[in-house]
């Protein structure tokens, strides 16, 4: 049932970006990134396997261009039940009288990670920030899709386990590489 929820809303997004409303100067945006995970090294030697392909929900407010603020998170807790990622931050595009606009972004975030170990799944959680590029191809004023890459630096300093202790912080740096699809109103 909640994919079947996921893929209506990302129908409903790419039916929705293809009707022109209104001016897309500044105002609200929602939008997606399906984006592959790139897990660093020291979380990859605690766990096998984590790198992904992921959906990430975005929400925006473009203040005036060329600065937007965005609120983000992950839907892998909607799909599978599995730990949320709700992040925030400000993204400042380039030509923004431009079809094509070069942005740079930087936020905070919180981050939960499910992780399978040999005696049960446990929950890793922390904060971080992160940085990014990209680009954002605007088809009209309601429209875009783009590419990006961002550096999240993660720590996480907490585990919610019966069976294992959290010895030290656990270093939770991921690269994402996305594809983003944005409706203005």
């Amino acid at each position: 049932m909640r994919k079947r929820i996921v893929v209506c809303a990302l129908a409903w997004g790419l039916v929705c970006g293809f009707v022109e409303i209104g001016h897309a100067e500044s105002g609200i945006y929602l939008g997606y990134e399906i984006d592959y995970i790139d897990y660093g090294t020291e979380l990859e030697d605690f766990v096998d396997n984590l790198d992904r392909l992921d959906v990430v929900w975005k929400v925006g407010y473009s203040l005036s261009i060329p600065f937007s603020l965005e609120f983000e998170f992950d839907t892998d807790a909607l799909i599978n039940g599995g730990a949320p990622f709700y992040g925030a931050g400000i993204l400042y595009s380039f030509g923004a009288d431009q079809p094509l606009r070069p942005y740079i972004s930087a936020g905070l975030g919180w981050y939960s990670l499910d992780v399978e170990l040999p005696l049960e799944t446990v929950t890793l959680s922390g904060q971080g920030y992160h940085i990014g590029i990209g680009f954002d191809y605007h088809f009209n004023l309601k429209t875009s899709i783009g590419l990006g890459m961002t550096q999240r630096y993660v720590t996480y300093d907490h585990i919610d386990s019966r069976q294992y202790i959290l010895l030290r912080d656990i270093n939770g740096d991921r690269i994402t590489y996305g594809f983003r699809w944005q409706v203005y109103f």
